[in-house]
């Protein structure tokens, strides 16, 4: 395990130096009570070097998967790619950080990871993370396709720095992974492929709707967290006569409402 982990180190280390980026997204996980099912607790899922280890093995597994379909069947392999970032959402990041005496450059990935890694204060960890929560959320949603129907240079991942990139380890809650798994069993002669598989209209029309399935699944795990996240803050303050108090920073202000991170 502990050579397994050195390895990972060095397969993130040359991610990293290819440009991929470091974000961050908070992942919350509650206490439910045993009678009412009501949050009595709510804390930050963390993170651990073994986390990591798993990460960048399934990375690798992933990556010389999508380069075996694609060069197999280079009509219908279904892979999967990260746009740019949002334009806008980025220049707002820009600007932002820049109040704060840094400079961010956006040119390539890997431009944007090294100025994301200068935007660092040693003594405030907190801040370092709410930059890259920032950085995240101005990257678009990372979507399945089939390979004829998207132009070479669209193919790549931009926030991992690779140019083809597929999901092949997680069969047993992706349905794309069960259509790679099949594609890459026909490609070592386990198996063979149906007439549906081969069929790069069908493939096409199969992705687009993965793609709106997975985004009605983050859509409806963000609402869960959101919903248990208040019955949370709400329980608290009604339990107590005095008021609750928790430290938060301002992240955006609209005309709806102010965002804070708690």
């Amino acid at each position: 395990m502990r050579g397994l982990l050195k390895i990972a180190r060095v397969l993130r280390k040359r991610r990293t130096k290819k440009g991929a980026l470091t974000l961050a997204s908070p992942e919350l996980k509650f206490k439910l009570d045993n009678d009412s099912q009501n949050p009595t607790d709510v804390s930050e899922y963390r993170h651990v070097d073994t986390h990591f280890m798993i990460e960048e093995f399934m990375l690798l597994a992933n990556v010389a998967v999508a380069e075996r379909l694609a060069a197999f069947y280079p009509s219908f392999a279904i892979l999967r790619r990260h746009p740019l970032p949002k334009q806008k959402e980025l220049q707002d990041l820009v600007e932002q950080l820049s109040k704060f005496g840094f400079e961010v450059s956006t040119e390539t990935s890997k431009k944007l990871a090294e100025s994301l890694d200068k935007a660092d204060r040693p003594n405030n960890p907190f801040f370092n993370k709410l930059v890259r929560i920032m950085a995240t959320r101005c990257m678009n949603q990372a979507v399945y396709f089939c390979m004829s129907t998207v132009d070479a240079a669209e193919m790549g991942h931009y926030g991992l720095a690779m140019d083809k990139y597929t999901h092949f380890t997680s069969p047993i809650r992706r349905y794309a992974d069960v259509l790679v798994h099949r594609l890459l069993a026909a490609s070592i002669d386990i198996q063979s492929l149906s007439n549906e598989m081969t069929d790069k209209f069908k493939m096409g029309k199969q992705c687009d709707q993965m793609n709106r399935k997975n985004r009605m699944a983050q859509l409806s795990s963000g609402a869960s967290v959101q919903f248990n996240t208040y019955l949370y803050f709400k329980n608290l303050q009604g339990n107590r006569k005095d008021e609750c108090h928790q430290q938060a920073v301002i992240m955006r202000i609209t005309q709806g409402g102010i965002y804070v991170m708690v």
